[in-house]
């Protein structure tokens, strides 16, 4: 499924970055503007690509790993 959105800049080959425990990517900044909340059309396109969205996700199950808030927390 092709989303049209900016990909991650890779570095090194990786686009998912880590610096002192902290994971994070960046993207390019690109041009564009914002869909029209009154134009159907638009509407109508930005619900498709939800729903295939949706529709990709559900197909395959996600591991995510134990997290606890308080592992983060420096007292």
């Amino acid at each position: 499924m092709e989303v049209p959105v900016a990909a991650p800049l890779a570095f090194n080959g990786q686009t998912l970055l880590a610096h002192q425990g902290y994971h994070y990517a960046i993207f390019p900044s690109v041009g564009g503007r914002q869909f029209e909340a009154d134009n159907i059309d638009q509407m109508e396109a930005v619900g498709r690509y939800l729903g295939r969205l949706h529709q990709t996700g559900a197909k395959t199950s996600f591991h995510f790993p134990a997290w606890h808030w308080a592992c983060r927390v420096s007292f």
